[in-house]
């Protein structure tokens, strides 16, 4: 698999912060369709099932931590990264217990941020570890 085969899925119930970060993921080669809701989230990963999600965790109606377990009926081996502002122990050790592979902060010192670059880096360290986990792709996912 090819770096744009490799299909990300962002969800946030803040649309510009999706485009913003879809966009930076975009750059570094990577398909990634975009989310402002689970419903929104579960019908995209139904028609395009996807290798990465990054999920806020405080979203309206069905929230990141509720999200993971409805893209994994669809996708069971989807790696999930966590975004929140407002992070707590609780909403981190629920989010493990799920298996999420990382969690982002999106509160800096100076308030709100952009994740793009962070995002990317992960994005890029899980595509890298899925190609070196089949040795027989000789680094390129099948």
């Amino acid at each position: 698999m090819q770096r744009n085969d490799f299909r990300i899925l962002v969800v946030d119930d803040e649309r510009d912060w999706v485009t913003v970060n879809r966009k930076a993921l975009e750059r570094r080669g990577y398909t990634v369709c975009g989310a402002s809701d689970a419903e929104e989230a579960v019908s995209l990963v139904q028609e395009h099932p996807c290798h990465l999600a990054f999920l806020d965790v405080d979203m309206p109606g069905t929230d990141g931590i509720e999200l993971i377990d409805m893209l994994r009926e669809h996708v069971p081996d989807i790696e999930v990264i966590m975004l929140t502002g407002y992070g707590t122990a609780d909403t981190y050790s629920a989010a493990k217990i799920k298996g999420i592979t990382d969690f982002l902060e999106k509160m800096g010192s100076a308030g709100d941020r952009i994740l793009s670059d962070e995002m990317a880096d992960c994005a890029d360290e899980v595509f890298e570890r899925k190609c070196s986990s089949n040795p027989n792709t000789h680094g390129v996912m099948e």
